[in-house]
């Protein structure tokens, strides 16, 4: 038996333990039941923490599904200057080395405050040597560490730069649109910032990879455009061709198929590369086929010609016309309205005179408009106004009210004049005309969706309004026919001044345009320059493709028949084959209808027939432009009457010029010589 001095000292031990258990129990109690939500919420902020998912940009593709424009996750170096040692200059040194970049750069964003950026979307392998540095302790890994960001790519280089735009960092990655369709849908395309719970160390590593559903939720939509690669790439080419061989300043091509108004090509010069866009001229970023409104010239006198049928203002395509001999003084107007060489006509049907762009035969029809009807139909045809394209930066163009209207624009409208318009508010108003009166409106993105391709949305074809009748339609598209030509019965070939344009086996439809603009650059000097244009629709007589080009400013040539044509030929030429579109129903083979433009072209090549001296020239057989090209050293004042060739003259041929001062020429159809009458009895 203890005595009792031990019994007293055991009893106040076992008191003090008992007490300190009970303290334990009741600790643990408020730990573990009274604060248990407590610190299990700390202890996740230690081992979870919110891991940031950066989005992947959605890819732009062409109709048939190629990429233009794509994204690739890619590792961000980020730096968490709290947790970075004192050393700091030794650690620029080794990642300036690895990454390429200044020492100095590299060491101010070590020494910033928060979690600015090392260096953005490194390439795989370099990224691997940064990791090696952490491996190898060159550089210790506490506050650095990687984030995978958006990057950009553009695998065509500069293919539909213009339309595509391009992009700069933000805080996802390469992840804000700037310019083109990167921009106009960069609310649906740059995909969704998101967070999740994950497990990770004390250096704030993840213990577990990232499943990739949770990147999948945050990968933009996906665009599918009405684009189509291969005639893009054949429209840009043919653009650049030309702006080198004329030295011209700029240039744009519009392709748009003229029943659902898709755009399959669009293309602008000068261009650049959108992964270099911060040091190209930023005037190259400009896409001029919907910001840049040109002087339309003789292809406005399709819609003068619209108005004058849709207004019952003219009673037939064959209905007689005064062209004056290509120059009149039309009132209040003192200066006068002249023709082209070799545009030359006198009184001929309305159709020569479009067939050979008469200025001077447009404005005396067109006086017979009203000219509110007139510009109520220039409105509809959309002029004045945007298109509405989902493209940015469109340009309205110009074309005044018709109570700002003067005298003198009754007498400039018809052939182009006192306004100003865009391509592709061109190509869409004679694409109406081709679709029988119907204005289309034009997009470019048909198609939105996941990157899974669950179909998000589409854009349907939308007509806009009626513009001109059917029958309208169908008249002025045979004018138009009959600018570009084709053969006759006799197998010749027929054209006007878009003989150019002209494609074996298919009828086209074209019209040409000259603008000649004064540049206000230098008083007193006031240079001229042109834009030279040529629209085709084609094949008719239900044409499915609508092309537009211009060139502003050639050198060596100014005319839109010389200039743009030959343009457009190529381009049509290889949509055609791409989009299948079958030859024109014809009598007669693409063989021989090729031999037959072969052999016009061969004699336009030709220099014309030198002109005696002292003597009349035989102008028997010649086109009004080789006439005034013969005669254009002679001081003779030359009145035209019909078209066609020349059938008879006065002078006659190698008849003595002295003291004569008039020449009479008369023109009719090739083998028609016989049935000639006199425009004045008609």
């Amino acid at each position: 038996m203890f005595r009792r001095p031990y019994r007293l000292r055991i009893l106040l031990v076992l008191c003090v333990l008992g007490a300190v258990f009970i303290a334990l129990i009741a600790r643990l109690y408020h730990v573990q039941i009274v604060r248990h939500d407590y610190f299990v919420n700390e202890a996740k902020k230690w081992r979870i923490g919110r891991v940031p998912i950066r989005p992947k940009r959605g890819n732009i593709y062409d109709r048939n599904r190629h990429p233009l424009a794509t994204s690739s996750l890619l590792n961000s170096l980020y730096v968490d200057t709290s947790q970075l040692p004192s050393y700091k200059m030794d650690m620029a040194r080794e990642l300036a080395r690895v990454l390429g970049r200044p020492t100095e750069t590299i060491y101010a964003q070590l020494r910033s405050n928060g979690h600015p950026p090392v260096a953005r979307t490194l390439a795989p392998e370099v990224a691997e040597r940064v990791r090696n540095l952490f491996v190898s302790d060159l550089v210790p890994a506490d506050g650095l560490y990687f984030e995978r960001e958006s990057k950009r790519h553009h695998p065509k280089g500069r293919l539909a730069c213009h339309l595509l735009g391009f992009t700069t960092f933000d805080h996802t990655g390469e992840n804000k649109g700037l310019a083109g369709l990167e921009y106009q849908y960069d609310a649906e395309i740059r995909g969704d910032y998101r967070k999740f719970l994950a497990l990770r160390d004390a250096r704030h590593q993840l213990l577990t990879p990232i499943d990739e559903d949770y990147y999948g939720a945050a990968f933009g939509n996906e665009l599918i455009l009405t684009l189509d690669e291969s005639i893009q790439h054949v429209a840009e080419a043919a653009l650049r061709q030309a702006i080198a061989k004329y030295r011209a300043q700029c240039g744009v091509v519009v392709v748009q198929r003229c029943k659902t108004g898709e755009i399959l090509a669009m293309a602008s010069w000068p261009d650049f590369d959108p992964a270099r866009y911060a040091s190209a001229d930023p005037e190259s970023h400009r896409n001029r086929a919907i910001g840049h409104a040109f002087g339309l010239g003789s292809v406005m006198k399709i819609f003068t010609a619209a108005a004058l049928l849709e207004t019952d203002r003219l009673g037939s395509l064959d209905e007689l016309i005064d062209c004056h001999n290509g120059y009149h003084i039309f009132p209040p107007r003192p200066q006068p309205v002249r023709d082209a060489p070799g545009h030359v006509l006198g009184i001929v049907p309305f159709r020569e005179v479009f067939r050979w762009s008469s200025n001077v035969g447009m404005v005396e029809a067109a006086q017979r408009l009203n000219r509110v009807a007139y510009a109520r139909l220039l409105e509809a045809f959309g002029f004045g106004r945007k298109t509405g394209i989902d493209l940015p930066g469109e340009s309205p163009g110009i074309l005044r009210p018709v109570g700002s209207w003067t005298d003198y624009s009754m007498l400039a409208l018809p052939y182009g004049g006192e306004m100003a318009v865009t391509a592709i508010q061109l190509a869409t108003a004679v694409s109406a005309v081709a679709n029988g009166g119907l204005l289309m409106k034009p997009f470019v993105v048909k198609e939105i969706r996941t990157y899974e391709g669950e179909l998000v949305g589409r854009t349907e074809p939308t007509a806009r309004r009626r513009v001109v009748s059917t029958v309208t339609a169908r008249q002025v598209l045979e004018l138009m026919e009959e600018v570009v030509g084709r053969p006759n019965e006799e197998g010749e070939w027929e054209g006007g001044t878009g003989q150019e344009a002209a494609i074996a086996g298919y009828r086209i439809g074209g019209k040409t345009g000259t603008y000649r603009w004064i540049s206000p650059r230098r008083a007193g000097d006031r240079p001229s320059s042109y834009t030279a244009s040529f629209v085709a629709v084609l094949p008719l007589p239900e044409p499915e493709l609508t092309i537009f080009c211009c060139i502003d400013q050639p050198r060596g040539a100014k005319y839109g028949g010389d200039v743009a044509a030959p343009v457009v030929r190529g381009i049509a030429e290889h949509a055609l084959r791409i989009l299948g579109i079958p030859p024109s129903q014809t009598d007669r083979s693409a063989a021989e209808i090729q031999l037959t433009l072969h052999s016009v072209r061969e004699a336009e090549d030709r220099a014309p027939p030198t002109v005696p001296k002292g003597r009349m020239p035989d102008l028997r057989g010649l086109t009004m432009r080789e006439v005034s090209e013969c005669l254009a050293g002679q001081d003779l004042r030359i009145s035209f009457e019909g078209s066609g060739v020349v059938v008879t003259q006065t002078p006659a041929p190698l008849a003595a010029l002295r003291g004569v001062r008039e020449c009479r020429v008369v023109f009719s159809q090739a083998g028609d010589a016989t049935k000639q009458q006199d425009p004045t009895s008609e």
